[in-house]
């Protein structure tokens, strides 16, 4: 049971970065820290005896893991166009 507490705090950890936290950086490594802690859920959710958990988990990391490579690419396009990473100052230089 405290198993299940405490990834469920982890996955609130990360709403809380992906959500409140101005840098874009910081919003990446909260929707990463969901992600891993959405993948722990599903392996505890399937206990030892389900195999095919271990593929779904495998689809889901790699997923996430295309998924934050392209995220960084976009930052990185971000911060070479406006030279800053901060949302606020990027949503402000609409013209």
């Amino acid at each position: 049971m405290i198993d299940y507490v405490i990834c469920s705090f982890i996955f609130f950890v990360g709403l809380y970065a992906a959500a409140v936290k101005k840098h874009l950086v910081k919003k990446i490594i909260g929707l990463v820290i969901m992600e891993y802690s959405a993948c722990l859920m599903i392996i505890l959710f399937g206990g030892p005896e389900k195999g095919s958990i271990q593929g779904l988990v495998s689809v889901v990391l790699a997923a996430g893991i295309a998924t934050t490579v392209m995220l960084t690419a976009v930052s990185a396009r971000l911060y070479q166009r406006y030279g800053t990473l901060d949302t606020g100052k990027i949503r402000n230089l609409r013209g």
